[in-house]
């Protein structure tokens, strides 16, 4: 994958693309009057257009969260299953000849809210914000041609956006799918349904899911569609 640089309607309709699904996934919410602080602390945001091995052009929205220092890297990293865990799950799969299907998550980063208490901001000039007040007319520049925007959903580039989304997919595992979390991996769960044990696995937004029932797989997949609809599924025995 390499980086675009012909440019020209192509890359403009990926990046408008990329603008819209934010709008649609409701990433922002207006700011009126945002404060001197507010203004600030708001990150600049991105667009990189690349073009991949198929010749489609695709662009992704990012925030530069290279100036945010609030938080240590502990609070903001999120957990990933172990080498060891992943090691005894794969024998306990084979020994038990367990049905196993991998789930990922599509935008998942986009699907995490973000805390009450958080206040991330993002700022567009050029042509990013015009395209991005053609498509929400909604939103507005200021006098400097600065749009100023609240995320209330984080983005790419939010040193906040992997522990966001984790904390999101463990209380839907734990509190809503009710299974329970290993006490030595966080980042593995189990659930006991009647005879049937069903396993997760969790590595960022990439999940790999196991049990003999392949009906028990099926019943936890549809729990995680309906909560973050976009996933893509492989089934491996």
């Amino acid at each position: 994958m390499q980086v675009y640089k012909n440019g020209g309607d192509k890359a403009k309709e990926a990046i408008k693309d990329e603008l819209k699904m934010l709008v649609q996934e409701k990433v922002f919410e207006k700011v009126q009057e945002p404060t001197m602080e507010q203004m600030r602390d708001a990150l600049m945001m991105h667009c990189f257009v690349v073009e991949k091995r198929d010749g489609r052009i695709k662009a992704r929205a990012v925030a530069d969260g290279r100036s945010q220092q609030m938080y240590t890297e502990e609070e903001t990293t999120s957990p990933t299953v172990k080498l060891e865990s992943i090691i005894l799950n794969a024998f306990v799969d084979v020994h038990e000849g367990r049905s196993i299907a991998t789930v990922d998550i599509k935008g998942a980063f986009l699907k995490a809210k973000v805390l009450v208490n958080l206040m991330l901001m993002v700022k567009m000039t050029g042509e990013l914000a015009s395209l991005m007040c053609e498509i929400n007319h909604d939103m507005k520049c200021n006098e400097q041609g600065v749009l100023n925007l609240k995320c209330v959903k984080a983005l790419y580039g939010h040193i906040e956006v992997a522990r966001l989304f984790y904390d999101d997919l463990d209380n839907m595992i734990q509190k809503k799918m009710n299974f329970i979390q290993n006490q030595y991996d966080p980042c593995v769960c189990n659930k006991l349904d009647g005879d049937e044990k069903v396993m997760i696995r969790v590595h960022v937004n990439d999940l790999k899911i196991s049990s003999k029932s392949k009906d028990r797989i099926n019943e936890v997949i549809g729990e995680l569609r309906s909560a973050y609809e976009e996933i893509t599924i492989h089934f491996w025995r």
